[in-house]
């Protein structure tokens, strides 16, 4: 039903054909949107994106057929022009703690050009009409949730926040999101200390970055195996990717103590060493690209990065190409 394919159909279309953040990264009026309970945040900031030689590259392989080529369009006729300078300008996922076992969600998009709700319509009766649904509308606190099939406005949906402001997400929580931005709901995600401490500490400039707090569920099955008993004291994680002049990643887990992390580090320096003696490899001609890569222990935090830069990145691609090809994955 609409109530979720909707959801994934505009997070999807978001993601793969430009949805984009601000270019200071996340905001806190991103966070002072979504529920307190959210315990994972992520951010694409494809404004940063755009122009550069990974942008093209993404931009061809997500059109690079006929039908993916018409869907883009037709998207974009019917709801904004994701890829444009006048696209969305901020895409914000938030997530409770998914080891609890829910559904819960929700994604706050920034629009750069104003939506009213005739253009709301269009877009929500082509996104049903490509499920083969039809489009349902719900009344909640002065605003309407665009939704499809039975459960309404109780399954989630889509609502316009304000005339640059989408959101989207389950049902509870898209209600959530309607109720704090209504000033019904008074507590958001920046009363949540712990994730704005750590969202803090994210690169949120780049282009992709995420931030999370591990829950204990988590940290629990990780104890049983020796291989990631490092790891089941893991409290948060936050790490992003970055496109500006090639590839760059910077990712960081927060242990609970300094031997944890020298541990971990201690195992990665290893499993490196190994990846760069490792026959096919070498084969590949890989190897030289494990050479930037660079991992540390500091204090009870365990850091990884790795930059390249664009001949790098080309080089890279090349070689994955030429490997699908010789697969028969390309053609």
């Amino acid at each position: 039903m609409l109530s979720s394919r909707l959801s994934i159909s505009l997070f999807l279309s978001a993601s793969l054909f430009a949805a984009a953040c601000n270019k200071g990264g996340a905001s806190k009026e991103d966070l002072a949107l979504v529920p307190q309970d959210a315990q994972v945040v992520v951010g694409v900031n494809i404004a940063r994106m755009r122009g550069t030689a990974m942008w093209k590259k993404m931009m061809d392989l997500a059109l690079s057929n006929e039908k993916s080529k018409k869907d883009y369009e037709e998207f974009n006729k019917a709801c904004v022009d994701v890829g444009s300078a006048d696209g969305p300008e901020s895409i914000f996922v938030a997530l409770p703690d998914m080891t609890a076992g829910g559904k819960d969600g929700a994604v706050i998009i920034r629009l750069k050009s104003a939506m009213d709700d005739a253009k709301m319509t269009k877009c929500g009766e082509f996104i049903s009409a490509k499920n083969n649904e039809k489009l349902v509308t719900t009344d909640y606190n002065g605003k309407k949730i665009y939704n499809g099939g039975s459960g309404g406005a109780d399954k989630g949906g889509l609502v316009l926040i304000d005339s640059k402001t989408l959101a989207f997400g389950s049902g509870n929580w898209v209600k959530k999101v309607i109720d704090i931005a209504g000033g019904k709901e008074k507590t958001s995600a920046k009363n949540n200390e712990a994730l704005v401490a750590l969202v803090k500490r994210a690169k949120t400039s780049d282009a992709i970055w995420a931030a999370g707090l591990v829950p204990e569920a988590a940290r629990a099955g990780l104890k049983g195996n020796p291989m990631m008993a490092p790891m089941a004291s893991m409290k948060s994680a936050l790490g992003s990717l970055d496109f500006a002049s090639g590839l760059a990643i910077d990712a960081n887990l927060d242990l609970g103590s300094d031997a944890d992390a020298k541990a971990i580090n201690d195992m990665a320096t290893a499993q490196l060493a190994e990846a760069k003696k490792n026959p096919q490899v070498m084969m590949l001609g890989v190897a030289s690209m494990l050479d930037p890569v660079k991992t540390e222990a500091k204090g009870s935090a365990f850091h990884f990065s790795v930059s390249y830069n664009q001949q790098q990145v080309d080089e890279m691609v090349g070689r994955f190409q030429g490997l699908m090809k010789g697969f028969g994955g390309m053609h």
